[in-house]
């Protein structure tokens, strides 16, 4: 029997493989790899082996190479960002065609692993382990046992000096293959350290190592704090440092900005946090249901308060739960289990009229005051270079200004609060029809990419909102 023409295997994965974690794939192409081949991981379902395709929907993603016509390699990519079991399949010429898949494995939270890793000599452990959760996969697409060499990388910065803001940071980085590639983001030997211009911003960051001139993470430092300004180090206090107290109940706080008595399903929920030393990558704010008497610590929905760390204050919008009821919303903490805050109760209905609404809103204490909140998204379908989508924006608090944008950037060109003046395309909001809401057109990108739409204020590039990630290909794939 010949050998497979393509195969692909996952390598060096742990007992339990938690949320996020750095997965490594070994792949095979007997006649080598197109550039445009790619590694996609999806949920059970979303592919279809009687003809071997997957849909445009996948929890994560990346080219294998830069280059083609290489016949084997390792690709570094996170695991999927959510809890469950998922497969890893290699797809052609960046369509949706696939020539090989690796086993199933599943994905657990963090704190499961860890729960997993301190109780496995224990045999009598209540904790559910990765592979208890794990459905029976069936037969690989092509199996092969591979002994290709997991790729190591690492990068650090001294935490312990003061940076100041619009100074250099140095960072140290290492690689087990020899010399790094040309196109990784810092550095051509082995081990070696780089200078990089600090955020103008004080606040808390993270230096990434990047592969291949892309957005792809090998590793990452620990969080280190960017300074206004670094003087002179006062006396020291011979008192204990920190707090008598546990510090999470006055450090957050979080608020339902548009709340009502009742909020009918498919509305949306506007949740506003405060975190006042900052806060985490992994923060994030669950819906959680309640009776009578008392509220579920299991999460009927949730969602990460922002996609960069640091920040003081910010908003998060989440859709209204679909069954009707009552409930909260909870703060936690470093994707923790930790409450830090919580919001007023709130109930959901299948529709509210306008009388219930009228009469309780007298008896209820004033709400926060209601800023102005944005929000973009874009129509799900191919998107292909040359073409064009649309993009529908919502304000609501206020109305959209008649120079407020909408601007496509590739994933990962702006920060969470500023876009740089190099776009792919861009058209104004148009509040000739409504100064809420409208959908508009916009060019396609001319290039092949993951890209967000962003909504940017007054002819400037402050960030108001932006879109999910959506891909744009050359082509789409054909209607079988």
């Amino acid at each position: 029997m010949s050998a497979p023409a393509y195969t692909l295997n996952l390598v060096g994965a742990p007992a339990c493989i938690p949320i996020d974690y750095m997965m490594h794939f070994a792949w095979t192409a007997t006649a080598g790899n197109n550039v445009l081949d790619w590694i996609g991981t999806y949920a059970p379902g979303e592919c279809v082996p009687t003809t071997a395709t997957c849909t445009v929907q996948l929890s994560a993603w990346s080219y294998i190479s830069t280059t083609s016509s290489s016949t084997s390699g390792v690709l570094t990519m996170k695991a999927p960002s959510s809890v469950g079991n998922f497969t890893a399949y290699y797809l052609l010429k960046n369509g949706y065609t696939y020539a090989a898949r690796s086993t199933s494995f599943y994905v657990q939270s963090a704190a499961t692993c860890a729960a997993t890793a301190s109780s496995s000599t224990t045999t009598t452990s209540s904790t559910k382990t990765s592979t208890a959760n794990v459905p029976t996969s069936s037969t690989t697409f092509a199996t092969t046992t591979s002994t290709a060499e997991i790729p190591r990388y690492s990068v650090s910065v001294d935490s312990s000096k003061c940076i100041q803001a619009s100074t250099t940071i140095s960072a140290t980085w290492t690689t087990t293959q020899g010399n790094a590639a040309s196109n990784d983001w810092i550095g051509v030997f082995p081990v070696g350290s780089v200078s990089i211009p600090a955020p103008t911003t004080a606040g808390k960051y993270q230096v990434y190592y990047l592969l291949n001139n892309r957005y792809t993470i090998a590793n990452s430092s620990t969080i280190f704090t960017i300074s206004a300004s670094c003087g002179v180090a006062t006396a020291t206090s011979t008192a204990t440092p920190g707090p008598t107290t546990s510090p999470i109940p006055s450090q957050y706080s979080l608020s339902l900005v548009n709340y009502s008595p009742c909020l009918p399903v498919g509305s949306m929920l506007n949740f506003a946090w405060v975190a006042s030393a900052g806060n985490g990558l992994k923060d994030y704010i669950s819906v959680n249901s309640c009776t009578e008497s008392t509220c579920n610590t299991t999460s009927t929905m949730w969602g990460f308060v922002k996609s960069t760390v640091g920040s003081t204050n910010g908003y998060l919008n989440m859709p209204v739960p679909t069954a009707p009821g009552t409930y909260i919303g909870y703060y936690y903490p470093d994707n923790g289990s930790t409450i830090a805050a919580k919001c007023q109760t709130f109930k959901v209905a299948a529709s509210c009229d306008s009388t219930t609404t009228t009469t309780a809103v007298t008896t209820v204490s004033p709400s926060p005051t209601i800023l102005p909140t944005f929000a973009v998204t874009v129509e799900n379908k191919c998107i292909t270079t040359g073409g064009s989508f649309n993009a529908t924006w919502k304000v609501t608090g206020s109305g959209a200004g008649s120079k407020d944008w909408l601007g496509v950037y590739p994933v990962g060109a702006c920060s969470a609060t500023q876009c740089p003046s190099s776009y792919a395309a861009w058209a104004y909001v148009n509040t000739a029809s409504s100064k809420n809401q409208n959908t508009i057109s916009l060019n396609s990108p001319a290039s092949a990419w993951k890209y967000q739409v962003y909504y940017l204020l007054s002819d400037g590039y402050t960030v108001a909102a932006s879109s999910l990630a959506f891909q744009v290909d050359v082509s789409c794939p054909k209607t079988r």
